[in-house]
């Protein structure tokens, strides 16, 4: 317990529990699961059960006024404070040796910001080629990215969803795209000056600033050296525009920002480990048939970083739609909504830090 002491004789009814909150009502339902654990000797883990996970479904019986809640999963690890070592810890220290998620949930706030900002309109799409300091931008003028944050997005069932690219409109239905609208890159392939961190407007490319998206987390606190074990994913909503059906494919970066000695911040991108990409900087996913409405895609990152998260360095992750890959004009992505948590997942043994 918090303060002390200990529960015991608990139980998990296997009934399901009825609630209500608000217009929203459902059916809690728990379970109970058990497997081995292979690390653990069977000296001081006999028998076949020696992890247990205790499952926590809710089945909602309507949809609220909200609109439709798509599945969300949170998970946790916990130790038997009774068993061997005695020093477990509850919940697990992120300092241990167990690998641990790094989860990274994608807001729409400009990363000058040092807190997540409430979302109340709709709004032009935010140019985040440029560096924090100059703040939010829209149009072809290099500004910050948006920023990354290791808690999700609030929950509001009242809460609209909003258009995050008011100045990308489809030609049919303009008013009933939401989120992030990004169109094709103006040339096949996953371009290399995706990355590159711009301080004037575009003159060969005005429209760059729609055709790929950056994301940053806070800077690295004192006191924290992160490294990643070259495992992750990333987890985004997506659709394509006014529902047409037609293949898609994505570009996906990941990198560290860090600032050089003239004080010039540097994006030094993750290698891909995984076939056919081995040692691109960049990664690429692809359906032949992309979601024509929400839906959550797994991107994995198999991959190399040849730096540290060190204090005052950034992890970042941007994504753009290829063209070749993508015959229609663009492909929408939601996140920073609760339903639709788009995040950066990677694995690291290091202690994390939160903001």
């Amino acid at each position: 317990l918090y303060e002390g002491g200990t529960i015991s004789g608990g139980a998990v009814s296997s009934n399901p529990e009825p609630f209500t909150s608000g217009d929203v009502n459902g059916t809690i339902h728990r379970f109970i699961t058990w497997q081995d654990d292979p690390s653990c000797p069977a000296s001081q883990c006999p028998g076949n059960q020696d992890m247990k996970r205790l499952v926590v479904a809710i089945l909602l019986d309507g949809t609220a006024s909200g609109g439709t809640r798509a599945y969300q999963e949170l998970q946790a690890q916990i130790t038997d404070p009774e068993v061997q070592p005695v020093v477990n810890e509850n919940p697990i220290n992120p300092g241990d040796n167990n690998q641990l998620p790094f989860t990274l949930w994608l807001t729409d706030t400009p990363c000058n910001n040092a807190t997540r900002q409430p979302i109340v309109a709709g709004h032009l799409t935010h140019n985040t080629r440029g560096r924090c300091s100059t703040g939010q931008k829209s149009g072809n003028n290099p500004g910050a990215p948006d920023l990354m944050f290791t808690e999700a997005p609030p929950f509001d069932v009242e809460a609209p969803i909003y258009d995050y690219a008011t100045d990308v409109e489809p030609a049919v239905n303009p008013e009933a795209d939401r989120g992030l609208q990004l169109v094709r890159g103006g040339s096949n392939g996953c371009l290399a000056d995706s990355l590159n961190i711009p301080t004037v407007p575009d003159v060969l490319e005005p429209d760059k600033f729609q055709k790929v998206h950056k994301w940053l987390t806070p800077p690295i606190p004192n006191g924290f050296d992160v490294q990643l074990d070259g495992e992750g994913t990333l987890t985004l909503w997506t659709q394509t525009v006014n529902e047409a059906v037609h293949a898609g494919r994505i570009c996906v970066w990941l990198f560290v920002r860090q600032t050089n000695v003239l004080g010039v911040p540097i994006d030094t991108p993750a290698l891909n480990a995984s076939p056919p990409l081995v040692a691109a900087n960049y990664f690429q996913y692809e359906q032949s048939q992309w979601p024509t409405t929400w839906s959550e895609i797994q991107v994995p990152l198999n991959f190399t970083l040849s730096t540290h998260l060190l204090p005052g360095t950034r992890l970042g992750v941007a994504i753009s739609v290829e063209r070749a890959g993508t015959p229609g004009g663009g492909l929408q992505f939601m996140y920073d909504e609760p339903s639709f948590d788009s995040r950066l997942e990677v694995k690291s043994h290091s202690l994390l830090p939160t903001f």
